[in-house]
């Protein structure tokens, strides 16, 4: 907090602008009862300035989990609300005063990205503010509450407005992020996904199947690759409507990983069995034989990155002992560090 003010004294001692030194000097000499008036005033600012300061940082720590975000507002804040009394104890005329208040927060209006809650609470709180300090000195003749609810209303609705934008924006930039992880025939994930997923798979039980389409390089090289594409994203319809969107994966070629938080292996199997249901109805070919797959799991608790790359591993080997059996079928077991 020492530093804080320290910065803050050194802005406006840098830029001139008005700031309680300027209170100070004029309460000095003026009567003990103006220099009370301006050490309670200043007392009751500083106290909402900081309990301002710690909702903001408490809300934008809850919301966002930017701790570096909830301290600059927090300084920003802070340094306007010095500006604020420094601006209506500083003698100017109370036009000048409003007008440098007004585009201070248009400003803030403009530049700052708060949340509607927050644009909210910190006009509405401001504008008070300024509003009392300019009636305790006897300089709000002519701006009333009115004029002040007005331009609280118009920072508000600017606040919101640059809000939207930004909200647009970072939509529009996961969207595209979302494009360039996701593979473009099938539109399931990919590997670069999976990566971004890593942290939530870490620590918490997880099942890892490897699947693939069986006999899938007849119908791609034998029949047509429209053929073939077809079917993949068929067999990617069928698993995301087992497991889900979120825990459904292309690993490449036919082949495709499923990394879900299923409770028990019985539970696993049954959404196996849905997946093969639905694949029941997609015709594989001209003879209009049914499409089938095997996979091979296993499943556990991942402590570290080393045991999911052992777990996808022991997966990949179910899978080719399946292949090179029956096919048409899956099979697992429980992974053993």
């Amino acid at each position: 907090m020492a530093a804080l003010f320290t910065g803050m004294l050194l802005f406006y001692l840098i830029t001139g602008a008005p700031c309680p030194i300027n209170g100070f000097d004029n309460a000095l000499q003026e009567s003990p009862a103006a220099r009370g008036r301006y050490t309670v005033f200043c007392a009751v600012a500083t106290a909402i300035m900081l309990a301002l300061s710690v909702f903001f940082i408490l809300y934008v720590r809850r919301s966002w989990r930017r701790p570096g975000i909830a301290a600059i507002l927090s300084f920003v804040f802070s340094l306007v609300f010095v500006m604020i009394w420094g601006v209506a104890d500083s003698g100017r005329p109370p036009d000048n005063q409003v007008l440098i208040f007004a585009s201070i927060q248009f400003l803030i209006a403009g530049l700052i990205i708060l949340h509607p809650i927050e644009s909210v609470v910190y006009f509405v709180v401001s504008f008070s503010l300024f509003g009392l300090m300019l009636g305790l000195y006897g300089e709000a003749e002519g701006h009333g509450i009115d004029e002040l609810s007005y331009l609280a209303t118009l920072d508000i609705v600017v606040s919101w407005i640059v809000y939207g934008l930004f909200q647009r924006g970072v939509r529009r930039e996961q969207v595209i992020a979302d494009m360039s992880r996701r593979d473009e025939l099938t539109g399931a994930k990919n590997r670069h996904y999976l990566r971004d997923d890593f942290d939530n798979i870490i620590g918490t039980q997880h099942f890892v199947m490897l699947c693939d389409i069986d006999n899938f390089k007849h119908y791609n090289d034998d029949m047509s690759h429209e053929t073939g594409d077809r079917l993949l994203r068929d067999f990617f319809f069928a698993l995301r409507e087992a497991f889900g969107d979120e825990c459904t994966y292309r690993y490449g070629g036919d082949e495709f990983l499923v990394v879900s938080p299923d409770f028990d292996e019985e539970e696993f199997l049954q959404k196996i069995e849905r997946c093969n249901k639905q694949l029941k109805h997609v015709m594989a070919g001209e003879e209009n034989a049914e499409l089938t797959f095997s996979g091979g799991y296993t499943y556990g608790v991942p402590q570290r990155g080393e045991d999911f790359r052992i777990m996808l591993r022991r997966a990949d080997e179910e899978l080719l002992a399946v292949k090179h059996s029956s096919k048409k079928r899956v099979s697992g077991h429980a992974y053993v560090a």
